[in-house]
């Protein structure tokens, strides 16, 4: 997948505007490191295109300056790569909502991401959670499930002290490292992820 770039600059000739496309990061569902880091919600930045002759759903991750979404494919009549254009949403592919959120857990591709999220907290022996909330309940409940009840150590690392039924009730299993992520010097913040 592409994305086509607009740019203008001043030259000895006027001003030129220039095209030009670029590679999109897209969503493929491997998962082939050690260290995991998931977005469950999805991001502002990253939108579903859909092709003109498949009912495939891609997911991009929109760089800036993009303008348009293409699709490269080979025309075999002219012996070259074309682009083409595809139908996408006008909005990211963010879920927000208590109750919405939840219902969008079972559509493929977030059932496939919550798939991969319970077998990585099941092998995992340390999880470290940066600025959640601890208020959605779906993601909690795979939190205590996969997690939690195996008694397995968690950090978690916000400016404050997240209040919710989960961290209360598996409090001795947690650390808090109450300065946030950019309050700790590395050596710090390594020897206390090292030490709990």
């Amino acid at each position: 997948m592409y994305g086509e770039v607009l740019t203008n600059f001043k030259s000895d000739r006027g001003n030129v505007d220039k095209s030009y496309n670029v590679r999109l990061k897209y969503y493929n569902g491997e998962y082939d490191n050690k260290l995991r880091f998931f977005k469950l919600h999805g991001s502002v930045d990253r939108y579903i295109l859909r092709l003109h002759d498949s009912s495939e759903e891609i997911r991009v991750k929109k760089d800036y300056g993009v303008r348009e979404f293409l699709m490269e494919r080979y025309d075999e009549k002219a012996q070259k790569y074309k682009y083409e254009a595809v139908f996408t949403d006008t909005y990211p592919d963010f879920l927000s909502g208590t109750t919405e959120k939840i219902r969008q857990y079972n559509i493929p591709f977030y059932e496939s991401l919550f798939n991969h999220f319970k077998s990585n907290l099941l092998a995992s022996s340390k999880l470290i959670i940066v600025g959640y909330g601890f208020q959605d309940k779906g993601v909690n409940d795979y939190l205590e499930k996969y997690y939690l009840i195996y008694r397995k150590p968690m950090i978690v690392i916000d400016i404050k002290k997240p209040e919710s039924d989960i961290i209360k009730n598996y409090e001795s299993q947690i650390h808090f490292m109450l300065k946030g992520i950019d309050g700790y010097y590395f050596e710090e913040f390594i020897s206390e992820i090292r030490n709990f």
